[in-house]
């Protein structure tokens, strides 16, 4: 597993479920992934999902067979219409919000790394 695969599967494990995320992203195989989940909304490159149990098992099961989150453009978690974490271009870097309880393992594989940035507020042109 490469550590993009490892960031972006913790977040999903991180979050509750029936979370709005959206994902924008070039990669027709993750497009075509998503369109058949529940509850997802399509438009263009860009896809608007509840972030239901078996949503995420399959969008974490597309990532490892396929490294799609290196093709995401960005991916946004949203509760209570304010923004929880983004990630642009690939799962590089993220920044989450100071509300969400990390556990000691994720602080020191992506906080203390760099990997992710904690923020009190996140603004969607950070």
């Amino acid at each position: 597993m490469t550590i993009t695969q490892d960031f972006f599967i913790s977040i999903l494990q991180l979050v509750d479920d029936d979370l709005l995320c959206s994902i924008q992203t070039s990669d027709e195989n993750l497009m075509h992934a998503m369109n058949q989940m529940k509850n997802v909304k399509i438009i263009g490159w860009s896809a608007d999902i509840i972030l239901s149990m078996e949503n995420k098992r399959l969008l974490i099961k597309h990532v490892m067979s396929f490294n799609t989150e290196e093709r995401i453009n960005y991916f946004l978690i949203l509760k209570d219409d304010k923004i929880i974490f983004i990630s642009y271009d690939g799962f590089e870097i993220g920044t989450i919000a100071s509300s969400i309880t990390l556990p000691d393992i994720f602080i020191s594989k992506f906080v203390k790394t760099g990997i992710c940035w904690v923020a009190e507020n996140i603004d969607i042109y950070m």
